[in-house]
C-alpha cells in the first residue's frame, strides 16, 4: 500500500488543522439557541447548546458533563449596554458609534479603530477560562444597514472581511472554535475561516442557499426559525431540501430554551433529502472513503481509513464493527500463525499472536501492544520483550532516530519530525517539546523565525504560512528547506 505524506500535510493552514484544540461540529448535530433566558441543564437535549458568555462557568461545565457542546455569544460588531466592559469600550476614542435602531441598548461600533483588538481578545480568553468550546460572534452586517451607511465614513465590506478573518485567526490561536453569524453574502470568502455558521431566518429571506457551499466543505450551518413550526413549514420544507441546515424552530424571537428540532422526513416527506455530510473528515483536510470500508485506526473525531495513499473518513455507515476492528486495520483475520508466540490476547479476538522475533509496536489500545507480521496484525505477548516504535511504521514511514527529537509539524496520527530531508514519526518517548506552541497543536519556529507577536503563551513568528511558537532557549537550529521535502514510501500488501 502506497502512503504519501507530501508538503501538503506541513502546509495546511491553522484554521483548519489545529485539530487538537479546535472543536469542529458535524452535520448531524442537533443544536439549541438559548439567548433569552436561563438553560435548564436537565431538561437539554440537543448535542450543542447556544448561550451568552455571561452564563457561568459551573453552569457550562454541567452542560459539558452531559456531552453537550457549549457555544459562547457576544457582540463584535455592536456594544451592549450591560456588559461588564462597557465603560473599557467608551473610553476608546471613536470606537462607539450611533444607536442600533432594532435594539436600541446597543450601539455600533467602527472595528476599523484598532482598540477594539485588545478589549475583544479579552473576551475571547473569558470564553477560554469558561471553557467554552466555540465562540459565536454577532453583527458583522454593519455594512450593509442603514445607521453605519450615515457615517461619514462608513464600513464597507472590505473592511468587514479583515474584521472577520482577524477574529478568526484570534479565536483559534487561543484553542477556540468560531462560527460566523449571519452575513451570508460573505460565507463563500471567509469560509476557510470560520468553523461553522450560524444562520437567522434563512428561510424567511431565501437565503439558504447560500450556504451550500460551505456545507460542501463538511461544515455544520445551525439555523434558527422564529413564530412556529406551522407557520413556517412550508417554507423550511422548501428551503432546507438538499442542504445540511441544523435547524431549532422557535415559537418566538426570545430565544428561550423551548424550541422544536426540524426533522425534515419527519415534517416534509420521506422524499425530503436532508443531505447530511456524515463523513467527520472533511474540515479536518481529509476526504471521505469513497470505496474502502476497513478501518485503519478510530479516535474522538471518528473512523479512519486509507485511500489512494491518503487517510480519509469512514461515514458513520461504515463503522459499526467491533471495538476491536474499529481500532486497528483488521485486514483478514487468521486463526493463527506458525511462528507465534503459545500465547497473547488477540487470539480471542481472531487474530494470531506475533513470532516471538517481531518486538515492534505499531499500535497500542486497552486490549495491548499489537505487531505486524506478513501484512497482517498480530498481538505481542507480554512475556516479549518488545521495541517501543512509533504511529509512522505502520504507514510506511520510518520513526525518527534522534533521542529529542524535535516537532515540525502535528496530525491526527501524531507528532513528525524530519531527518536527512525526509519525514519520520516522533514516539512519544523522544518528543522534545521545546517551544510552548506544541501544546496548542502549533510546530516551534526555526531559529530564523521573527517574532510576529506576543500573548500570554509566549512569542509566536509564521513560517510556511502556518503560525508557529518561538522558543526561549532555541538560540541555532538547522533549517530545513521543507518545500522541498516529499517523502512517498511503500509498504507491502
Amino acid at each position: 500500500m502506497k502512503i504519501t505524506l507530501s508538503i501538503f500535510f506541513f502546509t495546511l493552514l491553522l484554521f483548519i488543522n489545529n485539530i487538537k484544540a479546535i472543536w469542529l461540529p458535524s452535520q448531524d448535530m442537533t443544536w439549541n439557541y438559548v439567548l433569552g433566558n436561563d438553560i435548564d441543564v436537565n431538561s437539554e437535549k440537543a448535542n450543542v447548546v447556544d448561550i451568552d458568555i455571561r452564563k457561568s462557568e459551573t453552569k457550562i461545565k454541567n452542560l459539558q458533563k452531559k456531552g453537550i457542546k457549549v457555544i459562547c455569544y457576544f457582540s463584535v460588531g455592536t456594544l451592549e449596554s450591560f456588559r461588564d466592559d462597557y465603560p473599557q469600550f467608551i473610553a476608546v476614542k471613536g470606537l462607539v458609534q450611533n444607536t442600533y435602531d432594532a435594539w436600541p441598548d446597543e450601539r455600533w461600533l467602527d472595528f476599523r479603530v484598532e482598540g477594539i483588538k485588545p478589549l475583544l481578545k479579552n473576551r475571547m480568553k473569558l470564553a477560554v477560562s469558561k471553557n467554552c468550546d466555540a465562540i459565536e460572534v454577532d453583527n458583522l452586517d454593519g455594512y450593509q444597514m442603514k445607521e453605519v451607511k450615515s457615517w461619514p465614513n462608513p464600513l464597507t465590506k472590505k473592511d468587514t472581511i479583515v474584521f472577520a478573518k482577524w477574529l478568526s485567526a484570534t479565536a483559534h490561536s487561543l484553542g477556540l472554535s468560531i462560527g460566523l453569524k449571519n452575513v451570508p453574502s460573505l460565507i463563500d470568502e471567509l469560509s476557510s475561516y470560520y468553523d461553522f455558521a450560524i444562520n437567522e431566518e434563512c428561510i424567511k429571506y431565501n437565503e439558504c442557499y447560500l450556504y451550500k457551499n460551505f456545507l460542501k466543505t463538511g461544515k455544520a450551518v445551525f439555523g434558527v426559525t422564529y413564530y412556529g413550526l406551522t407557520e413556517n413549514k412550508n417554507q423550511l420544507c422548501k428551503n432546507l431540501d438538499g442542504l445540511g441546515i441544523s435547524m431549532i424552530v422557535k415559537s418566538g424571537k426570545k430565544l428561550e430554551q423551548s424550541g422544536i428540532v426540524f426533522k425534515g422526513e419527519k415534517y416534509c416527506g420521506v422524499s425530503f433529502n436532508s443531505a447530511i455530510n456524515t463523513c467527520f473528515s472533511i474540515p479536518l483536510g481529509y476526504p471521505c472513503c469513497t470505496s474502502t470500508k476497513e478501518v485503519i485506526d478510530t479516535n474522538e473525531y471518528g473512523t479512519w481509513g486509507i485511500e489512494n495513499g491518503d487517510w480519509c473518513g469512514l461515514k458513520k455507515a461504515s463503522s459499526s464493527k467491533s471495538s476491536a476492528s474499529r481500532e486497528i486495520n483488521t485486514g483478514s483475520s487468521s486463526s493463527g500463525s506458525n511462528n507465534s508466540s503459545s500465547s497473547c490476547f488477540s487470539k480471542s479476538l481472531g487474530f494470531p499472536c506475533c513470532s516471538s522475533k517481531n518486538k515492534d509496536i505499531y499500535f497500542t489500545d486497552e486490549k495491548g501492544n499489537w505487531g505486524i507480521e506478513n501484512g497482517e496484525w498480530c498481538g505481542i505477548s507480554a512475556a516479549i520483550k518488545n521495541n517501543a516504535s512509533c504511529f509512522s511504521s505502520a504507514l510506511g514511514i520510518p520513526c525518527c532516530s534522534s533521542k529529542n527529537a524535535e516537532i515540525y509539524y502535528s496530525d491526527i496520527k501524531g507528532n513528525w519530525g524530519i531527518e536527512n530531508g525526509d519525514w519520520c514519526g516522533i514516539s512519544a518517548a523522544k518528543v522534545n517539546n521545546s517551544c510552548f506552541s506544541v501544546a496548542l497543536g502549533f510546530p516551534c519556529c526555526s531559529s530564523s523565525a521573527t517574532e510576529v507577536f506576543r500573548d500570554s503563551y509566549g512569542s509566536w513568528g509564521v513560517e510556511y504560512g502556518e503560525w508557529c511558537g518561538m522558543s526561549k532557549a532555541k538560540t541555532s537550529s538547522k533549517k530545513i528547506k521543507v518545500k522541498t521535502v516529499k517523502v512517498i514510501k511503500t509498504k507491502k500488501n
